[in-house]
């Protein structure tokens, strides 16, 4: 990790900070929330730090650093999802082969008080008109997962599922999916 990251990582930690448990774990928690969502665009926790924007992956890996060096017992979990089972997604963007692609949405369980307790921080405060955006967490509950789902999924599971789910072999957009997802990007950019 640079120089520059710790810092950002420190400053992040420290704008959180409570003496209260509870409210560290949801100032953290509303940080990484408002952290704007982009899709596919940042991948590490570092690159969402560096650049605030990520998409769900990025920003629940930020999330666990944070609450894991706070001593908290954190692990992914993962739904299957489609961009078409949204549906506050505009009319121009309901088009492609991404939109129809199926993907597996990613979020975080965190052991508070002896239970495994959802959190999902994918969708920022700006866009709580219209997506399912987590605004009040208690510190202690679970958080609604921000995408329609029927089956949760963890760790290792998650292997075979994400061999059918990708559309090349190594995981990676096609230029169609691509086009979709800038188009995608911008549109939540707007509400910025």
């Amino acid at each position: 990790m640079s120089i520059e990251t710790e810092q950002l990582y420190s400053d992040f930690m420290t704008k959180a900070f409570s003496n209260n448990p509870i409210k560290y774990r949801i100032n953290l928690f509303n940080q990484v929330r408002d952290i704007p969502y982009q899709t596919v665009k940042v991948h590490s926790w570092e690159e969402a730090l560096e650049e605030n924007i990520g998409g769900c992956g990025a920003k629940h890996r930020l999330l666990k650093k944070c609450l894991e060096d706070l001593g908290y017992k954190c692990r992914f979990a993962y739904v299957p999802y489609s961009w078409a089972d949204i549906n506050w997604i505009p009319e121009n963007l309901k088009d492609g082969s991404q939109y129809n692609r199926r993907d597996l949405h990613t979020f975080l369980e965190v052991l508070i008080n002896n239970k495994w307790t959802i959190l999902d921080a994918t969708w920022n405060k700006e866009l709580a008109d219209f997506a399912p955006v987590n605004s009040s967490w208690d510190g202690m509950s679970d958080t609604k997962i921000a995408v329609p789902y029927t089956k949760i999924y963890h760790g290792d599971d998650t292997n075979e599922l994400r061999r059918q789910l990708n559309c090349n072999k190594d995981g990676t957009p096609t230029e169609e999916q691509l086009d979709w997802i800038t188009k995608f990007n911008n549109w939540m950019n707007s509400f910025l």
